[in-house]
């Protein structure tokens, strides 16, 4: 079993049905829901990159795409690929959204390079 950010990949795996539900029930007290930290997110990575950035980016722990999905939105033109050590997450992601990049639990399937990665909710996972 690979081992990946201090946890077994499976461990990730048996959230990967349940993480949309699981999360806005988490943040709920907010009064948001996950899609709305999202774009948040998505909204200050337009800041720093440019609204137009059309370079190669990383969701370097994406999960079931919901910031994957965001970021497709806001760059629609960049390369966009996701990064996540659960097969099942990666099965999850939309379709559509899964062919517009490389979306992979195989870092070996990934470019060499990218002009932007970005990393959320994704640190405390990795062990120091």
């Amino acid at each position: 079993m690979k081992t990946t950010f201090g946890k077994q990949a499976s461990d990730f795996d048996e959230f990967a049905s349940c993480y949309q539900v699981l999360l806005d029930s988490s943040i709920g007290i907010t009064g948001e829901s996950a899609d709305y930290f999202a774009e948040v997110k998505v909204r200050y990575a337009a800041l720093v990159l440019g609204r137009k950035f059309a370079g190669s980016l990383l969701d370097f722990g994406c999960g079931i795409g919901l910031l994957s999905r965001a970021l497709a939105k806001q760059f629609p033109i960049a390369q966009r690929d996701g990064f996540d050590p659960s097969v099942r997450s990666i099965a999850a992601i939309d379709p559509e959204l899964a062919q517009s990049g490389r979306f992979t639990s195989d870092e070996k399937d990934l470019r060499e390079e990218y002009d932007a990665i970005i990393v959320a909710n994704v640190l405390h996972h990795v062990p120091i």
